[in-house]
């Protein structure tokens, strides 16, 4: 366990400048735990750190076998997982939306930070 400044002046601080330097469209999450929480479900790196912090307008996609849950990792930060990988982000998403577990304005913001790199990246062609 990194206590929070110590995980930011060490491990983050290489993310922070690549991020924010190289203004990413988007960054893959890990299968790794980050402080007892799997990297794609930590809301304090996705959320706290990284979109709100350092401003990260991208979106946050999963490594493979990264996902290792839905509601959980959705309102966390992660904005979906690799293709073929659908067992947390596809049918399962629908139904905690649907169950009120994941509110329509996370998925919201899933949709439109993947939506809003891509017409971006066709202005900058």
């Amino acid at each position: 366990m990194l206590d929070r400044r110590a995980l930011r002046e060490t491990d983050l601080l290489a993310f922070q400048i690549a991020i924010t330097e190289a203004q990413s469209a988007g960054v893959m999450c890990s299968y790794n735990h980050v402080n007892g929480d799997f990297a794609c479900e930590n809301d304090y790196t996705l959320n706290q750190v990284l979109k709100h912090d350092w401003g990260f307008k991208g979106f946050v996609l999963s490594d493979w076998g990264g996902t290792h849950s839905t509601v959980k990792a959705a309102l966390a930060g992660s904005g979906y997982g690799q293709p073929g990988d659908d067992n947390y982000f596809s049918d399962p998403l629908q139904q905690a939306v649907q169950d009120g577990k994941v509110p329509i304005t996370r998925l919201d913001e899933m949709v439109h930070r993947i939506v809003a790199q891509h017409v971006c990246e066709r202005r900058h062609r």
